[in-house]
């Protein structure tokens, strides 16, 4: 019995050397901040499953996930969870890719992909922009190392894919484009597509479920407002403007008296922002608020883009290029007044010292600057690609199914630029969810390439004889 709890407790100290580093990395920002990392939109997050409703801009899962981890008594919980799942994902691409690994090794290339990338700052934040990066890792490894995985390891990136896909409805966006590109190779690499592809659906059905079952405000679709979203969108592109100008005139939408204000305030800026300044900036409450407008929003959207198919697809591809290089991190984070939802939530919802807590982060004193660090993030995006390009050949020739797996890295790093530019307006934060696969994929790349160097190494040095014995 000694020996099995000696066992036991030797395989526990290794396995907190090896991932103790990189969860420590993760958790900097939020420790270092003295209080989880939070956003506008966190206040609805964290209210909506503790007053029970159903947000109309956003799914309900996550606000789940976090009750379940503060369950109304501290917020600590809820980083320390993320942290560990994405230390758990990060050390599957390198085990599979590379092979068993020294603990050393692997504490050392894990540590290094959480700190040069936007992930910490991810992973301390009460926001689900986390999951995006992760559904795409998880949705890679399933599909092209399943061979490779351990059952364990399987139910865990199913368990990230299902819970990715219900927190964020563009993450269902995302992992379709990503199991289609799959498909469109799957005579070369025969990847394994179906059981990503049960994931995939199954999370979908949790994501629209809320809506589906509810008295009130019965739907199918990820959530109630997602039209109105994309009415927004229109407007941005100028295509709704277009549209409506010419319908108000015969059809009265309630939208339609808030046209002047909309026209006025796109003439005030150069580049302007008519989506977040309809969704919240006045228009859309005068115009009867969400469950008004979305009475028609569906209507309006299905007709833009019917009548100007072309514009559509033109300002799409434009808005995915600008957004694919909007890097920048810690968009939003920054000081909330007292009548801030995520304020008022901490405030009414928790215990005092939860909110005194909050009140006493750098965040809520002006202190976090993240100028220096976007800057470093972006050079380490910049450095990874110019490796990545100077590697592409040789993984290739080396080994297909792993090439492929740094291309689809690659190419989900592309894909939510296209999926975000298509339903919003370009913002840094958007595709700051998804900038860490960058180094991620060129930290593989590195390590393979190393690994093949060593092994090649070894061979040289050994005379033919000895080989000989070897076979």
């Amino acid at each position: 019995m000694r020996l099995r709890f000696r066992a036991f407790g030797a395989r526990l100290v290794k396995f907190l050397m090896t991932y103790s580093p990189a969860f420590l990395i993760l958790m900097f920002p939020a420790l270092f901040n003295r209080f989880p990392l939070v956003y506008f939109d966190t206040g609805t997050y964290l209210a909506a499953a503790i007053h029970r409703f159903n947000p109309i801009d956003r799914p309900f899962h996550y606000s789940v996930f976090l009750y379940a981890l503060h369950l109304r008594q501290t917020l600590w919980p809820i980083v320390v969870a993320q942290a560990a799942i994405t230390v758990g994902v990060l050390a599957i691409p390198f085990d599979v890719s590379l092979g068993p690994l020294r603990a050393l090794h692997m504490a050392t290339l894990v540590a290094i992909s959480a700190a040069v990338s936007s992930l910490p700052v991810l992973a301390s934040e009460i926001m689900p922009d986390l999951f995006t990066p992760l559904l795409v890792c998880s949705l890679v490894l399933l599909a092209l190392h399943s061979l490779a995985l351990t059952n364990v390891r399987k139910v865990f990136l199913y368990a990230v894919v299902l819970l990715a896909i219900c927190v964020h409805q563009a993450n269902f966006l995302l992992a379709c484009a990503l199991l289609l590109t799959l498909a469109l190779v799957r005579s070369r690499l025969k990847p394994s597509l179906a059981g990503p592809l049960l994931a995939v659906c199954a999370g979908f059905g949790l994501l629209i479920l809320p809506n589906a079952v509810s008295r009130h405000h019965r739907s199918f679709s990820t959530t109630r407002g997602s039209s109105v979203f994309m009415m927004a969108k229109l407007l941005d592109d100028g295509i709704g403007f277009d549209y409506l100008d010419e319908e108000c005139k015969t059809i009265p939408f309630s939208i339609c008296p808030e046209l002047p204000i909309l026209h006025q305030e796109r003439q005030l800026f150069p580049n302007p922002d008519s989506s977040d300044f309809f969704l919240w900036g006045g228009p859309l409450q005068a115009a009867g608020d969400w469950e008004e407008v979305r009475k028609y929003a569906g209507f309006v959207v299905a007709q833009c883009i019917f009548r100007y198919p072309a514009r559509f697809v033109l300002a799409s591809v434009l808005d995915a290029g600008r957004q694919s290089i909007l890097l920048s991190t810690g968009d939003g984070i920054v000081r909330y007044g007292d009548d801030a939802y995520v304020s008022t939530t901490l405030k009414n919802d928790f215990p005092a010292a939860v909110f005194n807590e909050f009140q006493r982060s750098r965040q809520q004193s002006d202190s976090l600057d993240f100028a220096q660090i976007s800057k470093l993030d972006i050079c380490v995006i910049i450095l990874s690609f110019v490796v990545l390009g100077a590697l592409a050949k040789s993984l290739y020739a080396a080994d297909k199914r792993f090439a492929a797996t740094i291309l689809m890295l690659l190419v989900g790093f592309l894909v939510n630029a296209l999926v975000m530019g298509t339903l919003g307006h370009p913002q840094s934060r958007y595709q700051n969810r998804v900038s860490c696969l960058i180094p991620l994929a060129a930290m593989m790349a590195v390590s393979y390439r190393l690994k093949a160097a060593r092994i090649a190494g070894k061979i040289l040095r050994h005379t033919p004889a000895q080989l000989e014995d070897q076979l």
